[in-house]
């Protein structure tokens, strides 16, 4: 069976780490919110961490000093969205 055979699914859920958004605090501590995805075997799972584990690089290389914070995405994404959709709506603090 093939990747798309065991995992595709009726509703498309669009899955994307580049949907993140970058986080300054008042106090100059810098942050980016970065989604983290849970499978639905062990397979699919060890693929995820695969995966997190390249795109923490990437985001270590950009982001320098600053801390990257996964956030549980799976309802978001279930609803057609992600993290940085639900946070361009978040005012000024």
């Amino acid at each position: 069976e093939s990747y798309l055979q065991v995992y595709a699914e009726s509703k498309t859920s669009y899955r994307s780490y580049i949907n993140s958004f970058y986080l300054q605090t008042k106090d100059g501590k810098r942050n980016f919110v970065v989604p983290r995805y849970s499978g639905r075997d062990a397979e699919e799972n060890l693929e995820l961490a695969r995966m997190e584990k390249s795109v923490q690089s990437v985001y270590a290389t950009v982001a320098g000093s600053a801390e990257i914070i996964w956030i549980d995405s799976d309802i978001l994404t279930s609803e057609q969205s992600a993290i940085h959709c639900v946070v361009s709506v978040v005012p000024y603090i």
